[in-house]
């Protein structure tokens, strides 16, 4: 059941439809084949009018969730290989920031509004969430780890963060049970997610929001604000929209529920409108990704081929739901192994660093400075006397940063500063203190 309050209820308004209207800006995606080209799309009043490679294909090498900087000058992407990696608009001054992979190829890298646009936060794989300042990567951060060690590994089907980092949207799938301690599905949650005190775990549950239909569903996201997410459910040709009040952590469904589907929607505002009939193997949409810098835009890709594979041919397609225009950036023909990736689209028409409200005005982006601790070389130990159970590793702000071997050694050797080592039922807990040094 939905949780009901006026002031959710009046948010829910701002789903409504309005009337077409033109849209321009800069779209980016990889298309792959058997390797990726990274290309730039120019869209004006909903046609493409030029698109530029600025990363040429190479055979073997995939580029991967390319997503703008918050000025739209640069683009971040995985790039196989190397890992993230920044590049300029115009294809210029390419530079590899850390390493990291995408999951099961969905846009895990955000490009934060924080510190003026500096910290990219992303997915490095086993559930590390790092966060890296882009023109100074020896001040990279483990932000949290979802990984908990009595249940294993971790990969994440989604994560998605807000510009100003401070909620996200998780599906987590790990061995036997989902890593982040419930069967399927996935939560939104405030961003870093809080430890439970009780088990010494990351615990995403305590600050999820109440009322979403997110959980049980696939592909979750976030906007840019992070005042809307979304979510598909049956046949992937529908995104539902839900509504986030920040204030109360409440959610309500949008109205209508549906942002928009792909057959009664998408297709009659594509022009020219494609042909999306069933070919023999399957239509749907998938891997919905929010426009870094507008609530109303999300890029979504158009996949010809059933059980989520992509081999039959993908295009992407920027889909302004609200203002009811969509343009396909992209056009490989079905049949065929070209394959759009998820990308991004940055929207024209608003004031230098800022995005787009569901309203349609426009906010200056949040850009404090986030408060964290880099990660360098040292080593950290603790008493075997004060823990037990391969303790989990944390930092001073509560976010999970690593585990404890059998000897309370850090299973990383990148620890500085002071830790608190916690575990899985223990009641005592002890301090874990490096060389107590500072980059940030």
């Amino acid at each position: 059941m939905h949780t009901r309050c006026s002031i959710v209820a009046a948010l829910a308004g701002a789903c409504l439809w309005s009337s077409a209207m033109a849209m321009s800006g800069k779209a980016v995606t990889s298309v792959s084949s058997s390797g990726s080209a990274l290309i730039v799309v120019t869209v004006a009043d909903n046609v493409v009018t030029r698109t530029d490679t600025i990363v040429p294909r190479v055979n073997g090498v995939t580029m991967t969730c390319p997503t703008f900087s918050p000025d739209g000058k640069r683009i971040a992407f995985f790039k196989s290989g190397a890992g993230l990696s920044v590049v300029d608009i115009d294809g210029k001054n390419m530079r590899t920031l850390g390493s990291g992979g995408a999951g099961m190829g969905m846009a895990y890298i955000y490009w934060t509004s924080l510190d003026n646009g500096k910290r990219i936060y992303y997915y490095r794989g086993s559930g590390q969430i790092w966060r890296v300042n882009v023109d100074d990567t020896t001040r990279k951060a483990l932000i949290c780890d979802y990984t908990r060690t009595d249940v294993g590994g971790v990969n994440f089907c989604n994560f998605s963060l807000s510009t100003d980092a401070k909620y996200c949207v998780t599906r987590a799938l790990g061995p036997s049970v989902d890593a982040l301690g419930y069967p399927g599905g996935g939560w939104a949650h405030t961003f870093p997610p809080t430890v439970n005190p009780s088990t010494g775990w990351i615990d995403p549950s305590l600050t999820k929001v109440q009322g979403s239909d997110l959980e049980n569903e696939c592909n979750q996201g976030i906007s840019v604000s992070g005042k809307l997410m979304w979510h598909f459910s049956g046949q992937h040709t529908s995104l539902y929209g839900d509504l986030w009040n920040h204030a109360t952590n409440t959610a309500q469904r949008c109205n209508p529920h549906a942002l928009f589907n792909m057959y009664t929607n998408v297709q009659t505002w594509l022009k020219p409108s494609p042909v999306m009939a069933d070919p023999g193997f399957g239509v749907y949409l998938f891997a919905p990704h929010g426009s870094s810098n507008s609530d109303k835009v999300v890029t979504i890709l158009i996949l010809w081929e059933m059980a989520q594979q992509s081999s039959g041919g993908a295009n992407m397609v920027v889909v302004n739901w609200k203002d009811q225009a969509a343009v396909m950036v992209t056009s490989n023909p079905a049949s065929t192994q070209r394959i759009a990736e998820p990308g991004d689209f940055y929207l024209d028409g608003g004031p230098a660093n800022s995005y787009q409200e569901l309203d349609g005005t426009w906010t200056s982006f949040p850009g404090a400075t986030a408060v964290g601790r880099a990660i360098d070389n040292a080593r950290t130990t603790a008493p075997a006397a004060t823990v037990r159970d391969r303790p989990a590793l944390y930092n001073i702000r509560g976010a999970r940063v690593g585990a404890l071997d059998a000897g309370y050694s850090a299973d990383r050797a990148n620890l500085r500063g002071v830790y608190v080592a916690a575990g899985q039922g223990a009641v005592k807990k002890a301090v874990v203190i490096g060389n107590g040094s500072s980059a940030e």
